[in-house]
Formats: C-alpha cells, sequence, structure tokens
C-alpha cells in the first residue's frame, strides 16, 4: 500500500495515482471562474456608455439650431462665414430673450453663448453664467472669421444650453 494525495491506495506494480487533480489545482480553477465571473459583472454595465449620448438629442439640436441662426443672421452678404461680430454682440445683448424662443429653447434651460478668438481667449459672452465642468450641457461650436484684428487667426462660436 502507498497514498496517493492523502489517500490509501492498493499498491500496484509501475502505477502511479488515477487522480490527476490535486486540492490546490480544484482551488486555482475555482478562483479563476469566480474572478472571470466578477470582472465580466463589473465589466457588462460600462459596455454601452459610449453608444449612450451624455446629452440629450433634442438639446443638443437646440444648441446647434442656435448657433446656426446666429451665424446665418450675423454674416456679411455674399462673405461665406465672415460675421459683423459687433452687429451680434448688439443683437445678443439686445434680443436674447427673442433669440432663445426663436431656437425653441424653454425658460427652464439656461443658454451661454461665447466668443473666443483662435488662441482660446474670451472676447465676448452672454446669457447665464457657465461653469465648466457642470455636465448634462449640449455644446455647439461654429469656426467664423471677421473683419477685425481680434479675430486674425479665425474665431469661435460657442453655445451651451443645459438644465437648471
Amino acid at each position: 500500500m502507498h497514498t496517493c494525495f492523502g489517500r490509501l491506495q492498493p499498491a500496484r506494480s509501475g502505477t502511479r495515482c488515477s487522480r490527476g487533480q490535486t486540492p490546490v489545482d480544484y482551488l486555482v480553477g475555482i478562483s479563476l471562474l469566480l474572478v472571470t465571473i466578477l470582472g465580466t459583472f463589473a465589466l457588462v454595465p460600462t459596455i454601452f456608455d459610449p453608444f449612450e449620448p451624455a446629452v440629450s438629442p433634442d438639446k443638443q439640436s437646440i444648441s446647434d439650431r442656435l448657433a446656426e441662426d446666429l451665424v446665418t443672421n450675423h454674416t456679411y452678404t455674399g462673405e461665406e462665414r465672415t460675421l459683423n461680430r459687433a452687429e451680434l454682440e448688439a443683437s445678443l445683448d439686445n434680443d436674447l430673450p427673442a433669440l432663445r424662443a426663436d431656437a425653441g429653447i424653454r425658460k427652464s434651460e439656461r443658454v451661454n453663448v461665447t466668443i473666443q478668438n483662435g488662441t482660446g481667449t474670451q472676447l465676448y459672452t452672454a446669457g447665464d453664467p457657465f461653469v465648466d465642468g457642470a455636465g448634462g450641457d449640449a455644446t455647439s461650436v461654429r469656426t467664423f472669421a471677421t473683419r477685425d484684428k481680434a479675430c486674425a487667426d479665425g474665431c469661435r462660436l460657442i453655445v451651451r444650453v443645459w438644465s437648471r
């Protein structure tokens, strides 16, 4: 008689233990199975995140509509994407509530319109104050040229819409 993995086995000439699995092998296999299952459950909720919009499509379309209206209505005649910045700023200062209504922006939503030059310096802002990282904001950016020197490298019109 000899022992094979802690059990007493009858002695046979030239034979080894008939079991090929030790308790350590079993423990490693079960541990790997549990880690795989737990990892799968932890990963599955994040798989679909890239396909879910961070902003509702209606807010994004409202933001796009307002940005496009501002660019279209303040462009010099015959010059594509060359805006009359003074006229645009005056319109935003005086008619922002009307522009909001034309774009379909509800009173419960906030709006911020910012003009930046090519280096990112803020030249003008109108509407509600915007805090970076507020989250849930729909942002539309339009690049344009002007006849003034502040936008020699081009300017950006940034329109943000978010809920209160």
